[in-house]
């Protein structure tokens, strides 16, 4: 019997040790499927959900959730994903929607709890989206299909095996009577933790999860006087936004405020597939000029909300003796953690940055790209990089990494946070009046703290 790796010789759980290891390229396939009725699956395929596009939100939830994964399960290790594609078909004949979820990246470790847990949020999104016209969906079969790389190599799951859980799920249903408040006892044992544990973690990710404060138990008039006013903002907000959403709240209890934190270009996309959003606050002035483009925002309420800085960070216990941005294009520096400059705005920054000082060649290379400036921060704390560049309020909401030098004067546009109301929202008012809030000499003492400038 092999030794459980995740306990020491006195039996304490410890993160395995991975340092010795040599990266290879890792990938992970995971798939799992969602039961629903006649209504549901109709709605869902027809784009009729009232909530939205639902299988765009759930692709992002599963792809969010992958990104996510060691703040879920425990001891599993930070992985740079460089590719998580989540994917969905149909079964007409049994009602059944089936998600896949596959992972790639190079490196120390597998994949395979990031695409699982891919597939689960997003089948848990599914979920909380239909959740109104059905509450007796089913998840299930959340299993392994592939995986490859690493010191175990190849492994496809048996095909056999996969039949014979689907006639023994056949059998069962044929000779048991399941009752309706009983629904969630036909889940698998092998999946339910990790389905409990990631319901609460679509709530944070998804856009879908509009309705994870909700009590389901709360009286259909309160449900008709609250407002669920859904925001979404850049993930170097997320701090400052949880604090000043509590405050909003207790002055107005008639909304609740529902935020969705990732890279600016990711909620962009998300808004432009139809998913729910009344307020956009984004990190970069592109991604809010392409929704005014496409007319998805109110040109009116279009601000500039706040500014911020560049700076580029190392690890607490760094002996590279990095003091400037110049310093990156040294040979000692290996690998440099930078947003995707195609979707976040901090990656965008950082390429003009480099670029203006001649050496942005030199810095792609040794760049590992990360989806939002939250990701490239916990690589910079894991010491996963040498070094990484990102805005300095998400500087300051760690105390395991260090500002070495802020972007050169002239070397980048100023770093503005444009927000504006959503076209397509549900609450417009409600989503103007909370900006309005958000320029207020309240709130923007809550942005000083947190590092924020206010916008001009």
């Amino acid at each position: 019997m092999n030794k459980f790796t995740h306990l020491d010789e006195n039996g304490k759980a410890n993160m395995v040790d991975i340092s010795e290891k040599v990266p290879t390229a890792r990938y992970a396939k995971a798939a799992g499927k969602i039961h629903v009725n006649h209504e549901v699956f109709n709605a869902i395929t027809q784009g009729t959900v009232k909530k939205g596009d639902v299988l765009a939100t759930a692709r992002i939830a599963g792809i969010m959730a992958a990104k996510k994964t060691p703040d879920l399960i425990p001891l599993c290790h930070p992985l740079m994903l460089s590719k998580v594609n989540v994917d969905f078909s149909f079964d007409e004949t049994k009602h059944d929607l089936i998600c896949t979820c596959e992972v790639r990246l190079t490196g120390k470790t597998g994949a395979e709890m990031e695409a699982l847990t891919g597939v689960t949020v997003a089948l848990l999104t599914v979920y909380d989206m239909c959740k109104a016209l059905d509450k007796q969906m089913e998840i299930g079969e959340v299993r392994l299909v592939e995986k490859s790389g690493g010191k175990s190599g190849h492994y496809v799951a048996s095909e056999e095996r996969t039949k014979e859980k689907t006639e023994e799920k056949t059998n069962s249903e044929e000779n048991e009577n399941i009752e309706e408040d009983g629904v969630y006892d036909t889940m698998k044992k092998a999946t339910k933790k990790i389905l409990t544990a990631g319901l609460a973690l679509a709530g944070a990710l998804a856009v879908a999860a509009c309705s994870g404060k909700k009590d389901e138990n709360t009286t259909k008039e309160t449900k008709a006087e609250k407002k669920e006013v859904i925001v979404l903002a850049a993930a170097s907000l997320k701090d400052v936004c949880g604090e000043l959403e509590t405050m909003y709240e207790a002055k107005n209890e008639n909304i609740d405020l529902v935020f969705s934190y990732a890279g600016s270009g990711a909620l962009q996309a998300q808004i432009e597939e139809g998913a729910p959003a009344d307020l956009f606050i984004s990190a970069g002035k592109k991604q809010i000029k392409a929704l005014q483009d496409g007319k998805l925002m109110k040109d009116d309420t279009v601000c500039d909300l706040l500014e911020n800085k560049v700076v580029l960070i190392v690890p607490n216990d760094s002996t590279l003796g990095l003091t400037s941005f110049e310093d990156v294009k040294k040979d000692e520096v290996k690998m440099v953690g930078i947003g995707e400059i195609e979707s976040v705005p901090a990656g965008q920054y950082a390429q003009t940055v480099f670029t203006n000082l001649g050496f942005w060649d030199t810095v792609e290379k040794k760049a590992n790209f990360g989806t939002d400036v939250r990701t490239v921060l916990s690589w910079v704390e894991a010491g996963e990089v040498d070094c990484g560049v990102v805005y300095a309020t998400d500087a300051y909401t760690s105390d395991k990494v260090k500002i070495v030098a802020e972007a050169p004067e002239g070397s980048c546009d100023k770093v503005i946070y444009p927000a504006g109301v959503v076209t397509t929202g549900s609450y417009a008012d409600d989503a103007a009046a909370f900006l309005n809030y958000l320029k207020t000499d309240e709130a923007v003492k809550v942005f000083e703290k947190y590092g924020f400038l206010k916008g001009e």
